[in-house]
């Protein structure tokens, strides 16, 4: 990469982060939360969301999918509820993700040692 690309690109990715963090807290005001007890900062291409002692890192997509899904006038910790429990959801499944790779590596690494070892011997 080029450094005025690199540039460019670092810069999109922030304009982004930054309209995604705005939309957030759009939709957060139109449920009805009080900006001053659900906490919502940009960390980097993540939002960081912090309600009493929680915190969590999440994409501000992901967020927009639950918080849309949210009628008006729901109460602060059912929503806090909804976007942990996503967020929880969504750390398992990338676990499952990277547990189901490993698992395929290593099938496909002891099956070509074996056709390895039939071809030697």
């Amino acid at each position: 990469m080029t450094s005025p690309v690199s540039i460019y690109a670092i810069a999109e990715m922030s304009r982004r982060a930054e309209a995604g963090n705005l939309k957030v807290r759009s939709e957060l005001f139109r449920i009805g939360c009080n900006p001053a007890s659900l906490s919502v900062l940009r960390q980097g291409v993540y939002l960081q969301m912090t309600y009493r002692e929680q915190i969590v890192l999440v994409s501000p997509q992901e967020v927009l999918g639950v918080l849309r899904k949210i009628p008006r006038g729901t109460a602060l910790p059912e929503v806090w509820e909804r976007i942990f429990q996503h967020a929880h959801q969504l750390g398992k499944q990338q676990r499952l993700t990277y547990r189901g790779l490993m698992v395929v590596l290593f099938s496909f690494l002891a099956v070509l040692s074996f056709l390895i070892s039939l071809k030697l011997f």
